[in-house]
């Protein structure tokens, strides 16, 4: 897919879903010019704002009876602002929200419903997307929303690092225990002041936690967990009561301390 094709995509989705709001909701007569308002927080960010601006311009050269106006608004204030305006009935025609989000809107009746367009489009349309997020975007059996598919997490194989390490590329490791240490690992520092203020960097890191512990556990489970915070508790675990050791690390311990003639700091073997 070319690079154009690429960025009309991060937007083409979104906007279809702005041009179904306004065709369900106003009648739009043959040869009028429809005018979209499209509000994303990314829009106030320097290198995404512009890549939503050319996709705009894309989108717009493809679909000349409509025009979209960028209302750009930051991560922090989305949600009261968009509540407002859903209360004034002036909320824009497109909106970007997070998945724990959306049901708050749509309780508030401020999504149009898409199913009839979905239908009449055929059982394939839909096809692009996995189950879940759809599950997530229907309310009370209809379908109020359309996932955006830009931010693709993408597992890179890299040959390279096993051939640093002395491993044949075609043949990886299949499990863990196949696995040796120091392979397969990727770390990243990522200086935050280099994207933007650290403090509203900071804000929006809180609200982030705020909102994921809001969420319901999964089933059988017992609360929500950010990622890293198991590692951590365990962490702090450990620093009390010591870390739990297998029999077969206690034993090589032993032999060494025997063998070396310095005395072991006689560790018990722990139950994992």
């Amino acid at each position: 897919m070319s690079r154009s094709g690429r960025l009309c995509r991060v937007v083409s989705c979104a906007l279809v879903a702005g041009a179904l709001v306004f065709s369900v909701l106003t009648p739009v007569r043959s040869g009028e010019l429809v005018t979209l308002r499209f509000s994303n927080w990314h829009l106030v960010e320097d290198v995404w704002g512009r890549s939503l601006r050319e996709a705009i311009n894309i989108f717009e050269s493809r679909n000349p009876g409509i025009r979209i106006t960028p209302e750009p608004i930051s991560y922090a204030e989305k949600e009261p602002r968009y509540q407002a305006e859903c209360a004034a009935r002036r909320m824009p025609d497109v909106v970007k929200l997070h998945n724990f989000s959306l049901a708050m809107f749509f309780e508030l009746g401020c999504a149009a419903d898409l199913t009839p367009f979905v239908q009449r489009k055929g059982p394939g349309f839909l096809k692009t997307w996995y189950e879940f997020p759809l599950k997530m975007l229907t309310y009370r059996g209809r379908l109020m929303a359309m996932p955006d598919d830009f931010q693709s997490i993408v597992l890179i194989y890299n040959q390279e690092l096993f051939r640093a390490a002395g491993l044949d590329p075609k043949k990886p490791p299949r499990t863990l225990v196949d696995r040796p240490q120091g392979v397969g690992h990727f770390l990243m520092a990522i200086a935050v002041e280099a994207f933007g203020d650290v403090e509203t960097f900071q804000r929006r890191i809180d609200r982030l936690i705020r909102d994921v512990r809001a969420l319901p556990a999964a089933e059988g489970q017992p609360e929500v967990l950010l990622p890293g915070e198991l590692e951590y508790r365990r962490a702090q675990a450990y620093g009390i009561s010591g870390i739990p050791l297998p029999e077969e690390a206690v034993e090589v311990m032993a032999r060494l301390a025997a063998e070396s003639g310095i005395p072991a700091p006689w560790p018990q073997a722990g139950p994992d």
